[in-house]
């Protein structure tokens, strides 16, 4: 039966099996164990996998971050939120969940080959 399991090293699942889910991506195990052992500040890396035994049928890596919604606001909005956020540094954070990794431009979710364009919807 297959499950969902979340790991928080890439190293504990097997390269062959991820690789096997991302054929032709740049930013495969190798990339992602790469991005993982520089240890970037303030980001917690996960990886999202469903299993069946010691095969991977799905995988994604994801991370969670705290993120300072004055970050992407500019002229008055972020001049207003950062005189907030001195009086309540917390407030104006948000804790985020995101499926992909923080380094890459995509959102791959990606599967076995033995899964068709049907299962995959399923």
């Amino acid at each position: 039966m297959p499950e969902v399991r979340c790991f928080d090293s890439i190293s504990a699942i097997n390269r062959d099996a991820w690789n096997l889910c991302f054929p032709n991506e740049l930013e495969n195990y190798n990339y992602l164990l790469a991005v993982e052992r520089a240890r970037i500040k303030d980001f917690e890396l996960r990886y999202y996998v469903v299993m069946d035994g010691d095969t991977v049928l799905a995988a994604t890596p994801a991370f969670y971050v705290d993120y300072d919604l004055a970050t992407t606001a500019d002229g008055k909005v972020r001049r207003i939120l950062l005189a907030a956020q001195r009086i309540a540094p917390k407030l104006f954070t948000l804790k985020l969940a995101c499926l992909a990794s923080f380094a890459t431009k995509s959102c791959p979710i990606c599967y076995h080959p033995c899964f068709d364009k049907q299962k995959k919807r399923e």
